[in-house]
């Protein structure tokens, strides 16, 4: 039987696992690990794949990432690929070092990724490496925890900050959080139902979200009216955003926008299809201006 195609979206956070072939170790020193982050922050610095969370154990290790432009299954590659040819040099051995193909599971809402973080900083407690996630020098947890600073780890909104620090430790008890899985995602069915009316386009690099008209109309017009009520901005301003005038102003309206509807509810993905810019993009002015929801 033939396997299913990955689900390989740009602007999607994605979890990952990736373990040794048989069980066996692909991690059997520190250095080894530090090898790996060694070349996993080489990479980051290549491509445009942000690391939310991470956390490597013996035989098998968790990242959480978005996949933007590049794709997941190149960036994987390479560093798997490097990551192997070490290995094998270094112990002198031959052969496949992991399991023929690695797990990504698509995080297919804001809240789910909240779960995903905590889960992915739990992983050494849960396989009883240490009694606390902070004691493990070879995860994420201590950055969220504000213990470390890691240049190469991009915390969602909600954990950021010194605020989100206190978010984090309040939310993400070291007893042990379960991830809802449906298939190759993190969510429930229904979500996943939705995700698949996205379809590969002529381009293959865009993606058509297959919606019915009238509910995009429905959600644009809520949101315009959001703007309008709560920031007095007028049709014609409206009008300027959309005919790029005045390049300035229309930056400074852009980001109180995106962090208004942010704190009323809206989701990242409603803000960026609104607004007619990239997922990251609305991503990183809420981490950058102050937002601390993220769910």
């Amino acid at each position: 039987m033939a396997r299913r195609a990955r689900i390989d979206l740009p602007n999607f956070w994605y979890h990952i696992i990736v373990k040794g072939v048989n069980g066996m170790k692909i991690f059997r020193s520190d250095n080894d690990k530090k090898y790996f982050m060694k070349i996993l922050y080489s990479l980051l610095s290549e491509y445009d794949i942000l690391l939310s969370s991470f956390c490597l154990m013996d035989n098998h290790f968790h990242l959480i990432v978005l996949r933007q432009s590049i794709s997941l299954y190149k960036f994987m590659h390479r560093l798997l690929t490097k990551y192997a040819l070490y290995f094998n040099k270094k112990y002198k051995r031959k052969g496949h070092l992991f399991n023929d193909r690695y797990h990504s599971f698509i995080i297919l809402k804001e809240r789910y990724l909240i779960i995903a973080v905590i889960y992915v900083n739990q992983n050494s407690v849960k396989a009883g490496k240490v009694a606390k996630s902070i004691n493990y020098r070879f995860s994420s947890a201590k950055c969220y925890y504000g213990l470390e600073d890691n240049p190469f780890i991009t915390k969602i909104p909600n954990f950021d900050g010194d605020e989100g620090i206190k978010n984090y430790i309040a939310n993400s008890p070291e007893e042990f959080v379960e991830l809802e899985i449906y298939r190759d995602s993190i969510g429930r069915k229904d979500d996943y139902i939705l995700l698949n009316k996205r379809k590969l386009g002529r381009d293959k690099e865009k993606y058509i979200e297959r919606r019915d008209i009238k509910e995009d109309e429905n959600i644009n017009n809520i949101i315009r009216k959001l703007l309008i009520e709560k920031m007095q901005i007028k049709e014609k301003i409206l009008q300027m955003i959309r005919s790029k005038k005045k390049r300035g102003d229309i930056i400074k309206l852009r980001k109180k926008a995106v962090l208004l509807l942010y704190a009323e509810g809206f989701t990242l993905s409603e803000i960026a299809r609104f607004m007619n810019k990239s997922l990251p993009t609305i991503f990183n002015t809420v981490k950058k201006y102050g937002g601390n929801k993220y769910e």
